[in-house]
């Protein structure tokens, strides 16, 4: 796992605290959808809660450095998309990424 972290120069704390994730905790109800990720440190988790109504909510950048992270989230027949944006320093980044599926 190296590589990718020193290509994307993450810190070193944040490379100790990617050895700590156990899981995902994703909730949906009926205004917000609620994306936790979960360490073997319980009080250690990142929490984001997007708006069902595409909202764009303003969050931490998840590597803990400087500028800040946007994010939108849409609900589909295939599942829910989560459109993030991360600011500067060290570049910027725009990905949209399923990250649940619905079940019927």
């Amino acid at each position: 796992m190296d590589g990718p972290l020193d290509l994307i120069q993450m810190p070193w704390l944040v490379r100790q605290a990617v050895n700590l994730i156990v899981g995902l905790e994703l909730k949906l109800d009926e205004h917000e959808f609620h994306f936790i990720v979960c360490s073997r440190i319980k009080w250690f988790k990142i929490r984001e809660v997007f708006a069902l109504s595409g909202e764009a909510r303003r969050f931490q950048r998840r590597d803990l450095r400087g500028g800040g992270a946007q994010g939108r989230c849409a609900v589909t027949s295939e599942g829910v998309w989560l459109a993030m944006q991360w600011e500067d320093p060290l570049g910027t980044c725009t990905g949209m990424r399923r990250v649940a599926i619905l079940w019927r």
